[in-house]
């Protein structure tokens, strides 16, 4: 079975795929630039529109619909079960420019809110840690929030213990990612 439960990987797919209605031109492209052939990346692209609302959920909050999630994993898993070798091959490419893609997405956003470069890094180490809690927990929406809830207190643990200029800048990115929460 393929490594479809990374969460990061939804997550990310979530954040690229659906900022409101349509799967978009550089969605498409970036399905192309992994090696995916045109039958797959239309595959995909009809996946994920019949999940919409999953992948919305998924940016917005990982436990709101874990049923709608487990399905787009199920279909996801089934489209790679039947896929050519060189599309199976082409995932794992995309899978890691997503998980790329969503990690420089976090980095940015925290460096926007002047956090430090190397507050930053250990943040990630942080959620890095985490991995392994959080894809166990991923079916499981009580599990979920308390992996959730354990990777946020590490991190607040650590800003403890940081400088007052990245405190403050943490409140800050705290502020900017709830107020994009309340815009969805």
């Amino acid at each position: 079975m393929f490594n479809t439960s990374r969460l990061v990987v939804l997550l990310s797919v979530a954040s690229l795929a659906f900022a409101q209605d349509a799967f978009d031109q550089t969605s498409r492209q970036l399905l192309m630039d992994s090696g995916f052939s045109e039958n797959a990346v239309v595959s995909i692209i009809m996946i994920a529109a019949q999940h919409e609302n999953a992948l919305k959920a998924l940016q917005t909050n990982p436990a709101n619909d874990v049923k709608g999630i487990n399905s787009l994993k199920d279909d996801v898993n089934k489209f790679l079960l039947t896929a050519s070798e060189y599309d199976q091959e082409a995932w794992k490419v995309f899978e890691a420019k997503m998980i790329r893609k969503y990690v420089d997405g976090y980095k940015k956003a925290m460096r926007g809110a002047g956090v430090s470069r190397s507050a930053i890094e250990d943040i990630i180490k942080i959620g890095e840690q985490h991995e392994v809690e959080l894809k166990a927990a991923s079916n499981d929406p009580e599990a979920l929030e308390a992996s959730l809830e354990a990777l946020k207190a590490d991190i607040e643990a650590y800003i403890a213990t940081a400088s007052s200029a990245d405190q403050a800048a943490w409140k800050g990115y705290q502020q900017n990612i709830q107020a994009k929460k309340a815009l969805n």
